[in-house]
């Protein structure tokens, strides 16, 4: 019987090497459990593993070697949005092959021969913005960005949820995806009496950098977080579709919600150190569609 031909296109190298090598296993792993259990329908899984190098460029091009030549069934992989756009040309409009796209994105792409499996804003937003509002008192939000159409739906999501909160958004900005230096952007969350950074910026540009803001309305959010959950002053909100919050203590004095493009969000609430490592519970995404 004729194997099942799966192409993966994963970002090995690059700036998202770091998800993509992880991708890259798991893809490996799963295969190999397919075929110790005997296949799929009786059929052998063979894999076409490909590195896009975190480059819409080439995850195209190999996009096209997978259809064209190696003319596998399917294709899964794709981390940005922008990528993601890269691949379905050769695969969907060209080859006619299906695709599956399994991060977290913006929603508003659908195509018959297109699957994606991630959450969308409304499911990871609906339920955490007026949550971390209402359990930390905090009502200004700053919004420093990657500039591509990911981060630009998520703000759009999130100024929605900010105002029906009775919040606002102090600042908003757009940088390009390899810019490193944030000085500049730390000056004016510091100046804006920001009490929540919601943090779009993606690798290589994700850094410590914005973890450094301290001032008085950061430092008086913590406090109110404190005060209101005395068992702890740090809350990570890890993988959109659980429903319990990660714990973690921390020293830092600021308030910052950071989805990082296609594979956690978070959201910080800190002011001293925590005395309990008990988890707060998260209301769970809501069940809508893109």
């Amino acid at each position: 019987m004729e194997a099942i031909k799966v192409g993966v296109i994963t970002d090995q190298t690059g700036p998202l090497s770091f998800m993509g090598i992880a991708n890259a296993n798991v893809a490996k792993m799963v295969v190999d459990e397919i075929n110790a259990q005997g296949g799929l329908l009786g059929r052998r899984v063979d894999l076409y593993l490909e590195d896009s190098e975190t480059n819409d460029g080439v995850a195209e091009a190999k996009a096209a070697k997978l259809v064209q030549r190696d003319n596998v069934d399917l294709v899964l992989g794709g981390i940005y949005s922008s990528t993601r756009q890269a691949i379905k040309g050769p695969v969907i409009a060209e080859a006619k092959k299906l695709y599956i796209y399994p991060e977290q994105y913006e929603g508003q792409d659908y195509h018959p021969l297109l699957f994606c499996t991630g959450p969308v804003p409304a499911q990871q937003l609906e339920p955490f913005i007026p949550w971390l509002m209402r359990e930390t008192g905090t009502r200004r939000f700053y919004l420093p960005s990657a500039d591509y159409i990911w981060p630009r739906v998520m703000n759009k999501k999130v100024r929605e949820l900010v105002a029906a909160s009775g919040g606002e958004i102090v600042g908003e900005d757009y940088f390009p995806m390899d810019l490193m230096e944030y000085a500049r952007t730390v000056e004016g969350i510091n100046s804006s009496g920001a009490e929540v950074v919601f943090n779009t910026i993606v690798p290589p540009g994700l850094t410590h950098s914005l973890s450094c803001c301290t001032t008085p309305a950061l430092r008086s959010a913590g406090e109110r977080s404190s005060a209101r959950t005395s068992t702890r002053t740090s809350l990570t909100w890890c993988q959109p579709g659980t429903s319990r919050a990660s714990t973690a203590a921390s020293t830092s004095t600021r308030a910052s919600a950071t989805p990082s493009a296609g594979s956690f969000s978070s959201a910080t609430t800190s002011g001293s150190r925590a005395t309990s490592s008990s988890p707060l519970e998260v209301p769970a995404p809501a069940r809508t569609g893109a």
